[in-house]
């Protein structure tokens, strides 16, 4: 019967995880798609030089808390696994914000000390890039605290509305122009899908 229990929970769990990575991938590459289509591939390499900050600050970032954080808090409890979860997005964010704050105060010199002046049209859209690594390396550790918690139903469906969310604001940021697309992105991304994600992981799962 345990053994029945564990392989039940392993297929649930894989089927979790599955389905919030595919549904990861299409939300990331959605605006690639709608992006190259509408504005060319001139445009769309400019966004993917932007957009390659974001990846790049999760890896570093998340990347390092994610491995972390799952081994040393998988025999906790929930209120250890509470405090060290809020301690986590709070030292996320205390690390990020200066990165933010310059991004929207010189992205121009930015821009040039990175990629030369080659891609100074980068520079419009390195103000909302900022806000988004904020945003995006706190919900990336999400995941570990569902599965710590044994809540992984919950993967799928906040990643499914998080998609929707996404998506939404990519499409009508695409109505208005081609900055209008990282802009209401960013703005769905920070009204709707940062408080979501608090909601569930602070209401429903710790």
């Amino acid at each position: 019967t345990e053994i029945k229990n564990s392989f039940n929970r392993i297929k649930k769990l894989m089927i979790q995880i599955t389905g919030s990575g595919a549904i990861n991938f299409f939300a990331r590459n959605t605006d690639n798609l709608l992006v190259g289509k509408i504005y060319g591939g001139g445009k769309l390499g400019i966004y993917n030089r932007a957009y390659s900050l974001i990846y790049l600050s999760i890896n570093l970032i998340s990347g390092v808390f994610n491995q972390v954080l799952l081994p040393g808090l998988e025999k906790q409890n929930i209120s250890k696994i509470s405090q060290e979860y809020y301690f986590s997005t709070n030292l996320i964010a205390f690390l990020i914000f200066p990165l933010m704050l310059l991004f929207n105060l010189i992205p121009e010199n930015i821009t040039l000390l990175i990629w030369g002046k080659d891609w100074t049209d980068v520079i419009p859209l390195l103000p909302y890039i900022g806000i988004l690594i904020f945003s995006q390396c706190q919900i990336n550790i999400v995941g570990n605290i569902f599965v710590l918690c044994k809540k992984e139903k919950y993967i799928l469906w906040v990643t499914l509305i998080n998609t929707i969310i996404a998506v939404t604001g990519i499409i009508i940021g695409l109505l208005s122009s081609f900055v209008g697309v990282i802009k209401f992105y960013t703005l769905f991304n920070i009204i709707f899908s940062m408080p979501l994600t608090v909601y569930v992981v602070y209401h429903l799962i710790l």
